[in-house]
């Protein structure tokens, strides 16, 4: 990928997907409402499913709010605006060697990447991350015009460019 431009780079979550999944998941909702409920364990599938799917809407629709999903990516690293967890930024420096990559699962491809050593507290989320796909941290939706593997090679290309900089820095 060719080196990255200076300015800030500003992505847009996918809001058509986004939509989809908000729908769907409140279509689940209906769906777990309309079971029967003769027996206790019944109930629990039922009222559990619906209260489950309803999480999930609600965590999708977060991401549908002006200003709450987004990516910019500028020379010293990305701020994340996440529906969910709200604004954080991602310093390149904090970045493992091993830089940006995609993990798939069933189907589903998503950006993760690893924190050098010491550079973020490690909770268990983080462990049971890293665990499972190999990385501390990801992307929480796709970005508009951009697969996976796309995200992947540009973050990396910003990050080569970081490194490049702070080697030169280094040296000087």
């Amino acid at each position: 990928m060719a080196a990255p431009e200076t300015s800030p780079k500003l992505l847009k979550a996918n809001r058509t997907r986004i939509l989809l999944l908000t729908l769907g998941s409140f279509a689940f909702v209906v769906g777990s409402l309309l079971l029967p409920d003769a027996t206790p364990a019944e109930q629990l599938l039922k009222y559990g499913g619906a209260a489950f799917f309803l999480l999930c809407g609600a965590a999708a629709a977060s991401h549908l709010l002006p200003g709450r999903s987004g990516l910019s990516i500028d020379a010293e690293g990305m701020e994340l605006s996440d529906g969910f967890k709200g604004r954080r930024r991602i310093a390149f420096a904090d970045i493992a060697e091993k830089g940006f990559f995609v993990y798939s699962m069933k189907g589903a491809s998503m950006v993760i990447w690893a924190y050098r050593e010491g550079a973020q507290p490690q909770s268990l989320w983080r462990r049971a991350n890293k665990a499972l796909s190999g990385g501390d941290d990801y992307l929480p939706v796709n970005y508009e015009g951009h697969s996976a593997k796309e995200m992947a090679e540009l973050l990396n290309a910003h990050l080569a460019a970081w490194r490049r900089k702070a080697a030169a820095q280094e040296t000087a």
